[in-house]
């Protein structure tokens, strides 16, 4: 009907569909006395050919010479171009209980018998005019409902007081880099969090309060806004899960932690100096905190003597502890490479390092990461730090930032 007002019948039409042609005419008379448009046919496949033409209702007569009305409700109702489309069964033979629930089956939306007056028809057809008109509202508004749900770019989605997914949106399955159908029937903590803990889900879902969370997932941080839903008695009956990508927002404010750490350390070095504070205290307390920093407590600090040909682990941390005073050539091992080439090195593994140094005292060591300190133009020695978990690595921002402290270290080495 496209929208148009069951009121506005002049421009609703109607296929009227009998063989007995006196019979049929009475009805377009009434139907057009009501004010609606008619078109009729007087077999099954007539009345075929003119649904395609898209009325607003169909009258069928069930007992057609052709084919039998319940058949042509059937393949109207098959089709998904007419399945829509009310249909009206009227009949003088079939007027059974068995006959009406027959025809209802086959997917007829109501059954008058043709002892029916001309009131009843006509209410008849604006009551199923009017609820294909509800219908196609509700249809635009879920469609309407649907198309800002899937533009929304924070991802979405509908739990059910079990905490499990109903309904999501493009964005989350973007976000989640999965398609709807592996989201869809699964809890939220089991696809978004990876918990597959036993209830979690439903106790979340069963909060009266809405919760925010901030987690990570693989490389990304997320922030998850759960907004229970409550029945009349204020009990919750579900929950609606908002999930934004806060990567860039946690990066900016990492960058200003560390920012703001750096600053700390360059004033204690400062401090330090002014106080005349013990070398070694210096350069451990920055290794320190640029291990807190990068998010590891192994670090080193090798320093070159005059006239040595070999640099000396001054400060060790961590798992260096026990190696203060380790000696090496240079080339050999991280330090040793750093020492001799002046420039970073990060090893993902050092284990299978072909540049470790010998010793099983090393074998815990995987990633391991060193940078110059400079006096002058002159390497005096390395600063490095190192993970003991298997595949944690040091990528360029890790390397930059002990790049600072390796800045700071040289500037306590030459006013020490």
């Amino acid at each position: 009907m496209g929208g148009r007002e069951v009121s506005d019948t002049c421009k609703v039409t109607i296929l009227n569909v009998d063989d007995h042609d006196a019979v049929r005419c009475s009805i377009s008379e009434i139907l057009a006395e009501a004010g609606f448009e008619v078109k009729e046919a007087a077999n099954g496949r007539e009345a075929l050919r003119l649904v395609k033409e898209k009325p607003d209702l169909v009258i069928l007569d069930v007992n057609l010479p052709d084919i039998n009305g319940f058949e042509v409700c059937r393949q109207i109702k098959a089709d998904p171009a007419t399945a829509s489309i009310p249909v009206l069964h009227r009949s003088a033979v079939y007027t059974q209980s068995k006959d009406r629930a027959q025809g209802l089956e086959e997917g007829a939306d109501a059954y008058l018998t043709k002892t029916a007056g001309p009131a009843e028809l006509v209410a008849t057809v604006k009551a199923l005019l009017r609820i294909r008109q509800a219908e196609e509202k509700a249809q635009i508004s879920a469609q309407q409902w649907r198309a800002t749900f899937d533009a929304i770019s924070d991802g979405i989605c509908l739990l059910d007081a079990e905490g499990r997914i109903l309904r999501c949106n493009r964005a989350l399955a973007r976000l989640l880099k999965k398609p709807s159908g592996e989201i869809i029937g699964r809890t939220c903590h089991e696809v978004i969090y990876g918990i597959t803990e036993e209830n979690l889900p439903a106790r979340l879902v069963q909060s009266c309060y809405r919760k925010t969370i901030d987690f990570p997932r693989g490389a990304q941080w997320f922030q998850a806004i759960i907004d229970p839903m409550l029945d009349a008695d204020n009990r919750p009956i579900g929950a609606v899960h908002i999930l934004t990508d806060i990567t860039e927002r946690k990066r900016a404010e990492e960058k200003l932690r560390q920012q703001n750490e750096y600053l700390t350390a360059l004033h204690e070095t400062t401090l330090g100096l002014m106080n005349r504070l013990e070398i070694d205290n210096l350069l451990e307390a920055m290794i320190l905190r640029a291990g807190a920093l990068i998010g590891t407590s192994h670090g080193f600090i090798y320093l070159s003597e005059a006239g040595e040909a070999e640099i000396t682990m001054k400060v060790g941390v961590g798992a260096y502890g026990p190696h203060v005073g380790y000696r090496l050539k240079p080339g050999q091992g991280v330090s040793g490479k750093v020492w001799q080439t002046g420039q970073p090195l990060a090893v993902e593994d050092y284990c299978t390092w072909p540049g470790r140094v010998p010793g099983s005292e090393f074998d815990t060591f995987r990633a391991v990461v060193g940078v110059p300190l400079k006096s002058g133009s002159e390497v005096v020695g390395v600063i490095g730090l190192c993970h003991l978990e298997e595949g944690r690595t040091f990528g360029s921002d890790e390397v930059a930032l002990l790049s600072r402290f390796a800045a700071l270290a040289s500037i306590a080495l030459d006013n020490a």
